[in-house]
């Protein structure tokens, strides 16, 4: 069996495609490589050259030199995003429908906010919309919105749509190809650190300011900082690459995420399989749409207040959280390995 992976968000990609090997699948994973995360571990479609136009040049030509690559090899096609080339979206379909005519069914693994979750979101989420419009895109239409007519274009062209996340699947599920949800790998990664009895580091991640309610961290860890919790310490740290994200995970203790998710993205999901206390939205929709338990964190309303409470209860709890550490490590394991994940897929592959 041969599996044909195009695109990458976060290191999904790969973690995936380490749960496919595991299971003896051979898969070959093409993708850009990110300006900022340097994730790694793919086919890189990236140019290093030290020329900014040679570089522009081989992201556009590079697609349509692959796809007379890529012959009638491959089982199947899993997309990891709508656009996993860097490039037009005329140059994207242009080169998916040729993959797709040529080599078989293609399936959509949905991990990213499109047109059809900006509209569900607007009646069931509005406050991460009016966030990111707010402090990420400041405007009033949604970048998304203006991409419709291109993502329908390629869920017209999939086999199945597979939701990773309670919002993705919300925003899709009356759609006839949406397949049973998968949830997105992790693998573990325990990092060294000695628990405080009475005194914490926490950390957040600052790489979209207004999704991930940095606004509202920042007001908390400013107030928070006054003297009343001694030995505290607090840190926003702005974009990283996955390898410095690591490192900064090994020198703290508690790590606020995203505070408007109904579900674990890839970066909650780092939080846990290194071991660390994570700080998010409630993700209750999202285990109960995967039938798995909800994990060992500190769940917060998006708010000042909201975590205000969360973080005051961490400082003032001390040693006696250290359970964490273990249940949060054993948690990935058991719900978000990778070969469990990949297994899924080829349950719903069929092959």
């Amino acid at each position: 069996m041969k599996i044909l992976m195009l695109g990458e968000l976060a290191s999904i990609g790969v973690m995936l495609a380490k749960g496919f090997t595991s299971l003896g699948v051979d898969v070959d994973h093409f993708a850009h490589q990110h300006s900022w995360r340097k994730d790694a571990g793919f086919n890189s479609l990236t140019s290093n050259n030290r020329f900014r136009v040679v570089r522009g040049l081989y992201r556009y030509l590079n697609p349509l030199f692959l796809k007379t690559q890529l012959q009638k090899k491959y089982d199947v096609v899993l997309m990891v995003d709508y656009k996993p080339f860097q490039t037009t979206n005329a140059i994207n379909q242009h080169v998916i429908k040729a993959i797709q005519d040529n080599i078989g069914p293609t399936f959509l693994w949905l991990g990213g906010c499109d047109a059809r979750t900006r509209e569900w979101m607007k009646g069931n989420n509005f406050s991460i919309c009016n966030s990111c419009l707010l402090y990420d895109q400041k405007s009033f239409v949604c970048a998304q919105e203006k991409n419709a007519k291109f993502q329908d274009a390629i869920l017209s062209g999939v086999t199945g749509i597979i939701p990773n996340a309670f919002e993705y699947h919300e925003a899709h599920k009356n759609n006839k190809k949406v397949t049973e949800p998968i949830q997105m790998p992790m693998e573990c990664e325990p990092l060294k650190n000695n628990f405080p009895k009475n005194s914490f580091k926490i950390l957040h991640g600052l790489n979209r300011y207004g999704f991930k309610g940095t606004q509202i961290v920042e007001n908390v860890f400013s107030a928070l900082n006054d003297g009343r919790y001694p030995g505290a310490e607090f840190k926003i740290s702005g974009q990283q690459t996955l390898d410095n994200w690591l490192g900064l995970l090994n020198e703290h203790h508690v790590i606020v995420d995203q505070l408007y998710n109904k579900s674990l993205g890839m970066n909650s999901l780092y939080i846990l399989g290194s071991g660390r206390i994570l700080v998010a939205g409630d993700v209750a929709p999202a285990s109960a749409l995967f039938g798995i338990p909800k994990p060992p964190m500190i769940s917060t309303e998006p708010s000042i207040e909201g975590l205000t409470r969360a973080l005051s209860s961490i400082l003032e709890s001390g040693e006696t959280l250290k359970h964490y550490q273990e249940e949060s490590i054993q948690y990935v394991k058991d719900h978000h390995s990778p070969k469990l994940v990949a297994q899924k897929f080829i349950n719903i592959f069929g092959l």
